[in-house]
């Protein structure tokens, strides 16, 4: 946050000229208190209005572990994010569920999204049934 918070990017997508990031304890307490899936649709909807995004772009979906999400308490957390494969740009994310895989999320994701995209997933989508080889 503190390196991307700078970027001259950041601050015009934003509409800000001064943006001081906040530090880790409050992005924490922040997502303690948030309905997580109401705050994904805002995302969705709040970047569509800053890209026009034609018929057919590359989607492409990976799923990752968040650094430093695990603790104690909690293993980490994996999350499937869909990057717009010309501009780098996240427009989804998909958090996976604990006891599961990608596979699962990656068919929520496609169905909460749209066919305006064409997408790129690795190899472990193509199965058929989230199931098999796990």
């Amino acid at each position: 946050m503190k390196n991307n918070s700078k970027r001259k990017e950041i601050k015009k997508l934003l509409g800000v000229e001064f943006f001081k990031a906040p530090g880790k304890s409050r992005v924490y307490d922040f997502f303690e208190i948030v309905d997580k899936d109401e705050l994904e649709k805002a995302f969705r909807r709040w970047i569509r209005t800053f890209i026009d995004i034609p018929k057919h772009t590359v989607a492409a979906v990976d799923g990752k572990v968040l650094r430093g999400s695990a603790n104690a308490k909690n293993n980490a957390v994996s999350v499937l994010s869909a990057v717009l494969a010309e501009t780098k740009l996240i427009i989804a994310h998909k958090e996976i569920e604990k006891k599961s895989n990608e596979i699962p999320a990656f068919q929520e994701l496609i169905s909460e999204l749209d066919e305006t995209f064409t997408y790129g997933f690795d190899a472990l989508n193509t199965q058929k049934n989230s199931k098999e080889g796990i």
